[in-house]
Formats: C-alpha cells, structure tokens, sequence
C-alpha cells in the first residue's frame, strides 16, 4: 500500500494553528475574543492533534530514504512543544493569579 502524505499541507496547517491562537492572522473582532477565551481548550486541541501526527507517522516508512520523514517528525514534535510550552505559560499565569 502506498500513502501520500501532503507535507506542504501539514507544515501549513501547524503555522497556521500557531498564527491563529496568537492572533498574527487578521481576523474580526468576535473570532479574537472566541480565541482568547477559549485558549486553553484550542490548545488542548492542538495537543491532541499533534499526538495524532506523531502517532500516524510513526507507522511511516519512506520509499526515498528516512530523511525527509525523520525532519518532518522533528517538525511534528517541535509543534507539539510549543503546544505544551503554550499551555504551560497559562498554568503559570493562573498560578500568579491565586
């Protein structure tokens, strides 16, 4: 079986995750607000979506050589840090707040 993974797709989507829940897209007042509000939880989101890449390209193998895929992966786990580095900046603030 052969499966043909997107990966100009995948990268853009994982930016634009990054610049949607920083507010770098311009977008309308309402949806800025839904973003702030909901930070947390979209991000949660975004965890779970990145243990899902990481967890279907593990099960990858590539026909050219590993290189590509293994750089593509660091890519996956990088976006799952700042994920993790996003939310941790929210449990300190809550921390500072009580």
């Amino acid at each position: 079986m052969t499966i043909k993974v997107e990966v100009e797709t995948l990268r853009m989507v994982m930016q634009l995750n990054r610049d949607a829940i920083d507010m770098k897209v311009p977008m309308l007042d309402e949806f800025k607000l839904h973003f702030m509000r909901n930070r947390r939880r979209i991000l949660e989101n975004f965890r779970l979506h990145g243990v899902g890449m990481s967890m279907a390209m593990d099960a990858l193998s590539s026909d050219d050589g590993n290189d590509g895929l293994a750089e593509l992966k660091a890519e996956v786990a990088r976006y799952q840090g700042w994920v993790d580095d996003e939310i941790g900046k929210l449990d300190a603030m809550k921390e500072d707040l009580e």
